[in-house]
């Protein structure tokens, strides 16, 4: 086999690879935070209401309250609806309200569209134009009984439809770093 040959197979496999990735952009932790200790904690991913998200919603916050069990964290769904969520300080009232301790959230930032024109590879090969699609979405821990924030991040998600299959993946993110920033276990 020539080099092109070789050259061919391995673009379009780094090609297809590629949009299918989750990972934290950045993230945050005050210096000197001790593990986190919350007696009851809530899990709220708050995604846009569009086709199948209540049920993305229901997927990500069984999985990341799975996933974070060292916090007693309980899914959010079996509590609050969605059109009652609203911003971040209402969350946050309505969770002490319940009489939580831990707010573990997960919301939506914005949908990142790039257009990929035409590339064409070799004489008569080319790679058709696309667009690549990512969501971004913020993350934080919150202890409101001492009503302050004491973990932050930044996850994308290349190729993030649909949400209830892709979600997931941003939920295990999110506890990973969070153990691995050793504030769980």
């Amino acid at each position: 086999m020539t080099r092109r040959s070789f050259l061919l197979p391995a673009l379009f496999a780094a090609v297809a690879l590629s949009g299918c990735r989750t990972f934290v952009l950045e993230s945050h932790r005050r210096p000197i935070e001790p593990k986190l200790t919350f007696e009851r904690t809530v899990v709220i991913v708050n995604v846009p209401e569009e086709g199948g998200s209540e049920r993305a919603r229901r997927v990500a916050e069984n999985e990341l309250a799975g996933q974070l069990a060292a916090l007693n964290a309980s899914p959010s769904f079996r509590l609050i609806a969605p059109e009652d969520l609203g911003d971040a300080g209402q969350i946050r009232d309505w969770a002490t309200a319940e009489g939580f301790d831990g707010l573990v959230l997960v919301w939506f930032e914005r949908e990142i569209v790039r257009h990929m024109p035409t590339v064409l590879l070799l004489d008569e090969i080319d790679m058709p134009a696309r667009d690549v699609v990512r969501i971004r979405l913020n993350a934080s821990v919150v202890s409101l009984k001492e009503d302050r924030e004491v973990w932050t991040g930044v996850v994308e998600q290349f190729d993030p439809y649909p949400l209830t299959k892709k979600l997931p993946a941003v939920a295990r993110i999110v506890a990973r770093t969070l153990r691995d920033e050793g504030l769980t276990d």
